[in-house]
């Protein structure tokens, strides 16, 4: 899936759904396009030979541990190095201990970003996680999206969780790759904190989620 091909399938349409409690009284759900799932047998890899793409999804408790997971195929650099500059769990449960937010939602959610085939996430996966959002009655709903294929499949969850009665943050890393995308609240991160830099990586997230707050209608921003 293109860009141009987003385009088409979501031109003349953005969905929205009111941001209603401040950052510091929501609660925080977490989406990845990082392809991250549970080791030691409990969860599968995803299948990188499928054609069109993995469409599936892996659900994680809040309080797993790193340690336990995973990732197929390989990360960019510097995220290689450290998994929370994609799925940054560990960070959000450090934010939600500090009050910087109200609470993390019990389970996160990863997909792969290697997707060509959308429909299969349109009709399936992506339903399903936006609802399982919605019952956990998730404030707001943080997507990180990982590699340029991973903000198109970033972009159509959000979309789908806003449909679903969720507002959504979808965060990238780059120079501004997300403005050519329809995503509801987007922001791109020009100088993202550096591996191990644990308060970095919160000041971070805690900006992007306040820039987000401040979008009164679709948009993107660069911090």
């Amino acid at each position: 899936m293109t860009e141009k091909e987003l385009h088409d399938l979501t031109a003349g349409f953005v969905p929205w759904s009111q941001w209603v409690r401040p950052v510091a009284e929501s609660k925080v759900a977490l989406v990845a396009t990082a392809g991250v799932y549970l080791k030691h047998g409990l969860q599968e890899p995803y299948d990188e030979g499928r054609p069109g793409g993995d469409p599936t999804f892996r659900e994680f408790p809040v309080v797993v541990q790193y340690e336990d997971l995973a990732v197929s195929g390989r990360l960019p650099q510097p995220a290689g190095e450290d998994l929370n500059l994609v799925f940054p769990l560990e960070r959000l449960r450090a934010m939600a201990a500090s009050r910087a937010i109200d609470a993390v939602a019990p389970f996160a959610y990863s997909f792969s970003g290697n997707i060509t085939d959308p429909l299969p996430l349109l009709a399936g996966s992506g339903l399903s996680v936006a609802y399982r959002i919605r019952r956990m009655g998730a404030d707001v709903t943080l997507l990180c999206a990982s590699g340029e294929s991973g903000w198109l499949t970033a972009a159509l969850i959000a979309r789908l969780i806003e449909l679903a009665g969720v507002p959504t943050v979808v965060l990238a890393t780059g120079a501004g790759g997300l403005r050519g995308i329809a995503v509801p609240r987007g922001v791109v991160i020009r100088q993202p904190a550096v591996p191990g830099d644990a308060e970095g990586q919160q000041r971070v997230l805690q900006a992007a989620l306040e820039a987000a707050w401040d979008l009164h209608e679709p948009g993107t921003v660069e911090l």
